[in-house]
């Protein structure tokens, strides 16, 4: 496979509290996170060379090393650098569709489809839970954003009610979990090809 095309859906928060403070300087937070049908087209290609090309359509997307989804790349790069110098680098075009800096986790879920996208053209075969320890390197949105669905964070603690639905969560938002149900009806989309 020299090409992959994956839809990257924008994330909202149904529900956000910040219930403390952490030694790392972030925020604890309880939040229930969802998938919405707003995506990103990223298209991944094969290069010959070892590097990464980024393109977007948005002109206040950087085209460098500092937007998320090349650090994506670079980061598998980086932990399989057999499966790099067998596959060569990677061109990433970003079809931008949801709004630059509106909290809906576009450059997270750019990223996530790179990692996805990177296993596919690579054949790696890298679980989801491998997948999403990686996206945690990248930010805590990335985890969530490869995954998809009404999701919180694991290691409940926080009480909620959400359209008659009572859960549990917390967390910082790493490694989420599903809660079961769909309070708004969103469809659950995750990256794919």
């Amino acid at each position: 496979m020299d090409q992959c095309v994956l839809l990257a859906p924008a994330k909202i928060n149904l529900y956000l509290e910040i219930i403390g403070d952490r030694p790392d300087g972030f925020h604890e937070l309880a939040m229930v996170m969802q998938t919405v049908a707003l995506s990103d087209r990223i298209i991944l290609s094969r290069l010959s060379s070892d590097t990464i090309r980024i393109r977007c359509s948005h002109p206040e997307v950087p085209g460098d090393s500092s937007n998320l989804a090349y650090r994506a790349a670079e980061l598998m790069q980086r932990k399989f650098p057999r499966a790099s110098a067998r596959h060569g680098g990677l061109s990433i075009e970003i079809e931008k569709n949801i709004p630059v800096g509106a909290g809906l986790a576009g450059g997270s879920t750019d990223a996530a489809a790179v990692l996805v996208g990177i296993d596919l053209l690579w054949q790696l075969g890298l679980t989801r839970a491998e997948l999403e320890i990686l996206g945690a390197t990248l930010g805590s949105d990335v985890p969530f954003c490869i995954v998809g669905g009404t999701r919180s964070p694991p290691d409940a603690v926080k009480n909620l009610t959400i359209a008659g639905f009572t859960g549990s969560l917390r967390g910082l938002g790493q490694i989420s979990q599903s809660l079961g149900f769909n309070p708004l009806g969103l469809s659950n989309l995750s990256p794919s090809v």
